[in-house]
Parts: C-alpha cells; sequence; structure tokens
C-alpha cells in the first residue's frame, strides 16, 4: 500500500490528489537562489512556475487568446507552454532532444532547407526532413538537468 496520503494504487500507477497551494511559496518566491545547484535549484525552479502559474491565473492572463505568443508572468518568467502536453513536448525537445516523425507529440518538420551546423563546425544548409535524429537512452537525470527540463517545458518553443 502506498504511503502518500489520500493515494490509490492502479496497477503499476499511484494516483494521488495535487498539493494544494501553500501561499508561504510566494513569499519564498524571490528569496529562492536563482541558479543553485541540484535538488535546493530544482525546488527552486519548480516554486517559481508554480506561483508564476497561480499568480497568472489570477490576474486572468491565462485566458489571453494570444498566449502561444508568450506571456509574461507578474513576477517577469517568460512562458510559452501552458497546457501539459506543449510544456512537456518542450520540455523534452528542448532539454532531451527532440521528437521523432509520427509520435504522438504532433511535431512536424519544417519545410524545404533549414540552416544547419555541419561536422566541421561551419554552418550549412538541409532538406529538414533529411537531418538524421540519433537515438540514446536516457539513464537517469540529475537535479540539474531535470531542473532545466522544468525550464525548457516553460519556454522552449
Amino acid at each position: 500500500m502506498s504511503r502518500i496520503p489520500g493515494a490509490k494504487r492502479d496497477s503499476c500507477t499511484i494516483v494521488s490528489p495535487p498539493q494544494e497551494f501553500d501561499e508561504t511559496w510566494r513569499l519564498e518566491y524571490d528569496e529562492l537562489p536563482v541558479r543553485n545547484s541540484g535538488f535546493c535549484g530544482w525546488r527552486a525552479t519548480l516554486l517559481r512556475q508554480i506561483v508564476d502559474l497561480r499568480e497568472m491565473q489570477e490576474n486572468a492572463m491565462l485566458s489571453n487568446k494570444y498566449l502561444d505568443f508568450g506571456v509574461d508572468a507578474p513576477r517577469g518568467g517568460r512562458w510559452y507552454n501552458f497546457d501539459p502536453q506543449s510544456y512537456l513536448d518542450c520540455a523534452v525537445a528542448g532539454s532531451l532532444g527532440g521528437w521523432e516523425p509520427g509520435d504522438l507529440s504532433g511535431g512536424q518538420f519544417l519545410p524545404g532547407q533549414v540552416i544547419v551546423i555541419e561536422d566541421n563546425g561551419t554552418i550549412g544548409e538541409a532538406n529538414s526532413e533529411d537531418i538524421s535524429l540519433p537515438v540514446f537512452e536516457i539513464a537517469r537525470l540529475s537535479w540539474n538537468e531535470f531542473r532545466d527540463f522544468l525550464n525548457c517545458g516553460q519556454f522552449y518553443e
């Protein structure tokens, strides 16, 4: 049985109610280190994102029909991805590298030629569909890499 209060076990998944918003997070926002590494840096990023989203909701900013063009949160953080799919897709693409054609992300190649960095470091052009997409296994993420994942979910396009 799970030790998470209110959690239910469903085969391999544990489902629990979300934690309530804690008003002390607003007070911590400016006190949290911006580029602290490790778990503390990840936690600081996560709490800032929670407060940003809460304050954008309270200020009716999330009902803006132009959200996809980016919005500055009341405390200044820039945001582009507001639904879970785009947040997670951009978090993965920005921090871990891309998507595969035909996957559920809905990603599409840009038509025609795109700028690429050649193996020798020069700038060249290639058809976007001809660029090889390396596949690699991710064994584990450090807290710093997980912090970068959160940041890319917020502002990677």
